[in-house]
């Protein structure tokens, strides 16, 4: 887990989460996203519905604490799921399965618990981005999506 200052402004906080993740300006003009599948790179075609996804995905990570590591892809795809679904991005149902079922193998607790948090929350997939949710405080960003504490 991470944990932002709840009075730091998200604009601020997903810098720094881009910082601590090594991802630059987040590669939302990349044309291909470079992941790995253990050492294997893949890249992904940074299509236009996945940028508007990733954004939006991004400050769940601000919201929720869940970090990058396997695991932490995995309790963000499962509270994202408990918290509504992914909305119009069909085309990342396989990303969040895969991320979901390697974390119930790594860690079915913190999964479920992930996925237990997520309902009664309120993901923001629902919600087209834009800059004024980058001008909001993390607070303001949890009580948005109804964040449920651990």
């Amino acid at each position: 887990m991470i944990s932002y200052d709840s009075k730091m402004i998200v604009l601020e906080a997903r810098q720094k989460y881009f910082d601590e993740n090594n991802f630059g300006d987040g590669g939302y003009n990349d044309k291909f996203l470079k992941a790995k599948l253990g050492p294997i790179p893949i890249y992904i075609p940074n299509t236009q519905n996945r940028l508007r996804g990733v954004k939006l995905h991004d400050l769940h990570h601000l919201a929720t604490g869940y970090d990058t590591s396997l695991l932490g892809e995995a309790e963000i795809s499962a509270w994202e799921m408990g918290a509504g679904g992914i909305g119009i991005y069909k085309t990342a149902i396989l990303y969040v399965l895969l991320a979901i079922l390697t974390g119930l193998f790594i860690s079915p607790r913190a999964v479920c618990r992930a996925y237990k948090r997520g309902k009664g929350s309120q993901n923001l997939f629902d919600i087209e981005f834009s800059d004024d949710l980058l001008s909001l405080t993390i607070k303001e960003l949890r009580e948005k999506v109804q964040l449920k504490e651990t």
